[in-house]
């Protein structure tokens, strides 16, 4: 995934989830990781291998 694609999903994903702060890491080997962790600090690190399963990540921190 190109990188200004990849900006683009992270600046739509915070937009979506204005609490959360979301980056990505980029590994050597394997998929790039995705990442994302309340702006107050609480609660763990969120990690997922797409953007989609970071959502759902997301959506099941809301719910709680």
């Amino acid at each position: 995934m190109a990188q200004n694609r990849i900006d683009q999903i992270v600046a739509a994903l915070e937009r979506d989830w204005p609490r959360w702060h979301i980056w990505v890491v980029h590994r050597v080997v394997g998929a790039t990781l995705w990442c994302a962790r309340r702006w107050d600090d609480t609660g763990n690190a969120l990690n997922a291998d797409t953007p989609e399963e970071l959502v759902a990540l997301l959506e099941q921190e809301a719910s709680r």
